[in-house]
């Protein structure tokens, strides 16, 4: 048998070619990402055609084809969101239950799992595209079909994942909305308190506004200046220095007797489901500031940290970011970086011959910065 890439058309893919037990070459388009896996399904494919050979010639009865499983992508979608539900984080869990009950269940409720195609989750693509849904969206969705056709092949329902072979729309991730200080100024002026305060917080902190609603006393540690951050998406908890303005506003904030809660609400001291509410969307209006969401606060904290020199992994660290890859928006927002990476530049010397003027001066530059404890030049030039 043999391995090699089939570029036709969008669905390119692996594809594998082997003899069958019947004598004639078959070939299997396959859904495998590299090379490696396609020749591990070969090698499957040829075992599977020894074992058939064997059986002929000893005379024994072949294995009936396994029976197609009858399970509909409905029925087995109630299974993978209690798997969500047990695995991820409730504001995800929340979204992803949201995401299959009103759209992916009825596209393909009805389907058998193993009878989606790729060409079905293309129109599904197209449809929502074409119906003003934004790229990100339509990219989360396809992401969660993916997840559901994963753990399908776990449990052998099916034996390839749609999704794979369709193209995902494209999504510009950098961050383009973030406070300047003069729209941050207009911003408190205008919110009352708690709002102003629970505003600083997210700008100080970084934190999601999910973890900011979680957020109890008892994690505000003012000895050790930081907060530990629970119940975090990564499903791990992380500790946030507080700055001088982080600290002094927290020492500002009145507690309640009657709840854990740094930010509780006014009537019941309940914790609160989100800030992103009227009141919110009323200071926005009042002080002229558009296309602002409450999570362009965590944005702010981001932004400006990059803008500030601090090198990325720490804002990975600061943000909780499972991937470097989502910290990788900000990176845009560092020229200084970069201005400073070539500075390195002329620290080289020309590279025609110095004069003898410069030449014990550049044997010191090079001898400084590329290795302090050893002299690369031992003569004269």
């Amino acid at each position: 048998g043999s391995v090699y890439w089939d570029p036709r058309g969008k669905s390119a893919c692996w594809t594998i070619r082997f003899r069958g037990a019947d004598g004639r070459v078959h070939r299997e388009r396959t859904d495998a990402k590299t090379k490696t896996l396609a020749r591990r399904l070969l090698h499957e494919r040829e075992r599977e055609v020894e074992q058939e050979v064997v059986n002929r010639r000893l005379g024994l009865p072949l294995a009936p084809p396994p029976a197609a499983p009858t399970v509909t992508f409905a029925e087995y979608a109630q299974t993978h969101e209690t798997h969500v539900t047990v695995r991820c984080a409730e504001g995800t869990a929340r979204r992803y239950g949201g995401m299959l009950r009103n759209y992916l269940i009825p596209a393909f409720g009805h389907m058998r799992l193993q009878d989606v195609t790729p060409g079905h989750v293309e129109q599904y693509t197209d449809g929502r595209l074409a119906s003003g849904a934004t790229p990100a969206t339509v990219r989360q969705e396809l992401m969660l079909l993916s997840a559901v056709y994963r753990e399908a092949r776990k449990a052998e329902l099916v034996e390839r994942n749609p999704v794979n072979l369709v193209d995902k729309p494209r999504v510009d991730n950098v961050i383009v909305r973030y406070l300047d200080p003069e729209e941050e100024t207009r911003l408190l002026a205008f919110a009352p308190e708690p709002l102003r305060s629970a505003i600083i917080v997210a700008i100080h902190s970084g934190l999601r506004e999910g973890e900011q609603c979680r957020l109890v006393w008892a994690d505000v540690r003012f000895g050790e200046r930081v907060i530990v951050v629970r119940q975090t998406k990564a499903k791990r908890d992380r500790i946030v220095p507080m700055s001088d303005t982080l600290y002094q506003t927290l020492q500002r904030i009145p507690r309640r007797l009657d709840s854990p809660y740094v930010f509780a609400s006014p009537r019941t001291g309940s914790r609160l489901d989100r800030f992103n509410n009227t009141l919110w969307r009323a200071v926005l209006r009042r002080a002229g500031i558009q296309r602002f969401r409450w999570h362009d606060l965590r944005h702010t904290f981001g932004s400006r940290l990059a803008q500030a020199g601090v090198p990325i992994i720490a804002i990975k660290d600061l943000l909780g970011h499972a991937s470097i890859t989502v910290t990788m928006r900000y990176a845009h927002l560092s020229p200084s970086n970069l201005r400073d990476a070539v500075r390195a530049l002329d620290l080289v010397p020309d590279a025609g011959i110095p004069s003898k003027s410069t030449q014990n001066s550049t044997h010191v530059v090079i001898s400084t910065v590329f290795n302090p404890e050893r002299t690369l030049y031992t003569g004269t030039q």
